[in-house]
């Protein structure tokens, strides 16, 4: 053989123009969707709701000649909010940024790091929030079951003979009934929608719409309509399980087998109804309308620079009667 080989006398380089970060789309999250962002330049404060039976029950009456006009009043009831401060840092010590070569760049690669997880735990935190049993009043909390659906039970949608739109309508009117609103979401987890858009009943409803050249296209807008609400919020983002130094990785998707049927508005607004609002501290030393900010300083006697995000929030069900909770939607 002849020497010296090819590999002993080349030395592996990095590439600079390539290279692997394994980064969450973040439209992939709908926590401030579902909840609409509200800027609040105090930590804690007071939201006032004008009392439902009030709204709803009817006062008008006859008049007589000459006879005063019937009287109706109404009832103010007081609901709070309160940002929670989390915060999150990556420390880039003097010696590693000596020896970083392109492309490696420590403060980008930190940046892009907390930013997501800053939002992943916007989503976290709505999972907690949000799609749990015994908060939403609009309809009783709804079980999916793969055989004869009971008392508050729907058949999974992933089964045959199961019936979404049936179930959705069937709970629309209920939340209408109960409050005066109908509700324009559906809000699920990315497990849910991808039986939800596979599901027979769907087909059916949409296979028209389709041609040889162009087959039909389940989309979230067809679906939505098929549903008669303004929109459907897929939430589509994984989070790790396992601790950190584990030998393997675990993963699951934040919001699972879910949906949330509920009210969202165009925008926060006075005298407006809302199942709920993210209320973000936009006071709290110079942050974002969204209630966050990053910052970059000096870590002396450590020899290094930090990077911090840092977010205050509160992700707040006002409304319970505004909205429904279903488990186990699909198998």
């Amino acid at each position: 053989m002849s020497q010296p080989t090819p590999g002993d006398v080349f030395v592996s380089a990095p590439l600079t123009n390539v290279s692997l970060n394994y980064v969450q789309d973040q439209t992939t999250a709908i926590a401030d969707k579902m909840f609409p962002v509200v800027p609040v330049d105090i930590q804690a404060g007071i939201i006032w709701e004008w009392d439902l039976a009030y709204l709803l029950r009817n006062g008008m009456k006859p008049r007589a000649p000459n006879a005063p006009s019937e009287g109706i009043g109404n009832q103010l009831n007081q609901k709070t909010y309160a940002c929670t401060v989390e915060a999150l840092h990556s420390d880039i010590p003097d010696q590693r940024r000596a020896n970083e070569t392109s492309p490696i760049n420590s403060d980008r690669a930190a940046t892009i790091q907390l930013t997501q997880q800053a939002w992943q735990r916007r989503e976290i935190t709505l999972k907690a929030r949000a799609f749990k049993t015994s908060l939403w009043t609009g309809f009783t909390d709804i079980t999916g079951v793969a055989g004869a659906p009971g008392a508050n039970q729907i058949k999974q949608w992933d089964q045959s003979a199961s019936d979404p739109v049936g179930d959705v309508t069937a709970q629309s009117t209920a939340l209408k009934l109960k409050t005066g609103i109908r509700p324009n979401t559906l809000a699920m987890g990315q497990q849910v929608w991808d039986k939800l858009s596979t599901n027979a009943s769907i087909l059916d409803r949409l296979k028209f719409f389709g041609t040889p050249g162009s087959p039909t296209v389940v989309t979230l807008q067809a679906v939505a309509a098929l549903f008669k609400l303004q929109q459907i919020l897929i939430s589509d983002v994984v989070q790790a399980t396992s601790n950190e130094g584990a030998t393997t990785l675990t993963t699951g998707f934040v919001i699972g087998k879910e949906y949330v049927l509920l009210y969202v508005p165009d925008a926060p607004a006075i005298d407006t109804p809302s199942a709920g609002y993210t209320f973000a501290w936009r006071g709290y030393l110079g942050a974002s309308a969204l209630g966050s900010r990053m910052k970059k300083f000096r870590m002396e006697p450590n020899s290094a620079d930090r990077i911090e995000i840092e977010q205050a929030y509160d992700q707040n069900p006002l409304a319970p009667s505004l909205g429904g909770y279903a488990s186990s939607v699909v198998a």
